[in-house]
């Protein structure tokens, strides 16, 4: 009996038309299992700013990375993913800048914060410092990521000095630029004053300088002032706009009754 190979292609053509609907019906369960193992992997790994496509099994990595590193760290990552078969990369690097600036705004009961953060977990960092410190407050984040920061350690421990400063004042900002800090605003009471004055510069953490400090004390209504002489004695009380000013006032009355 001779063998007809269009009756063999007749029996091969509906089992090919199964293959392709099966690798249809299956396709979209597999890409999602890969897709969501590959990402995990990378979460665990800080590299969550990769964004992975697939088709089938292989991958196509995005995203704009905030380390020169970090791409060739997510592609090895990805070709050692159980089921991922080709890896592509598609991905950029943010943008870097020479002056590295981040800061902080307290108006009306808001805070905004702006300017730079190196990566995703330092924002998630920040804001959780904004938090802690304006538990009552509306936080706006309007910060941008960019490469160039200090060590991620100094960096966050200016942070959070800034806004535990900021958050004794009333009104004000808070600045960093490279390394220097900055803080400016209205005290909410006396005694706030009083320990911004003393923290900064005298307190600033491991690695910063003083860029400008212009905070003000609280505005008083009434403003008093007055000087009460008995018993040999002489009773300062009420308000001085400068500590200038207080110990300027205190030499005088010690000249003039000495």
């Amino acid at each position: 009996m001779r063998c007809n190979p269009w009756r063999w292609m007749w029996g091969l053509i509906p089992i090919a038309m199964l293959t392709w609907f099966a690798n249809q019906w299956e396709r979209p369960g597999i890409e999602d299992d890969l897709k969501t193992r590959a990402e995990d992997a990378l979460k665990r790994e800080g590299l969550d700013w990769a964004k992975i496509d697939f088709e089938g099994r292989d991958a196509i990595l995005t995203g704009r990375a905030t380390d020169e590193a970090e791409p060739k760290m997510a592609m090895d990552l990805l070709r050692r993913t159980f089921g991922v078969r080709v890896s592509k990369s598609r991905t950029d690097l943010v943008e870097r800048v020479e002056s590295y600036n981040w800061g902080a705004l307290l108006d009306s009961g808001k805070v905004k914060l702006t300017g730079h953060v190196p990566n995703e977990t330092t924002r998630r960092n920040v804001l959780g410092l904004a938090k802690a410190s304006f538990p009552k407050a509306t936080i706006a984040d309007e910060m941008t990521l960019a490469r160039g920061a200090p060590p991620n350690d100094v960096f966050i421990g200016g942070v959070g000095f800034g806004l535990k400063q900021l958050a004794s004042l009333k009104s004000g900002t808070v600045n960093l630029r490279n390394t220097d800090l900055s803080i400016a605003g209205e005290a909410s009471d006396s005694p706030s004053y009083k320990l911004v004055k003393a923290a900064v510069p005298g307190k600033l953490p491991k690695g910063w300088s003083l860029g400008k400090e212009a905070v003000t004390p609280p505005a008083i209504s009434p403003y008093t002032w007055a000087a009460k002489y008995a018993a040999n004695q002489v009773v300062l009380s009420g308000y001085a706009p400068t500590e200038a000013a207080k110990e300027a006032v205190y030499q005088h009355t010690k000249k003039t009754f000495p």
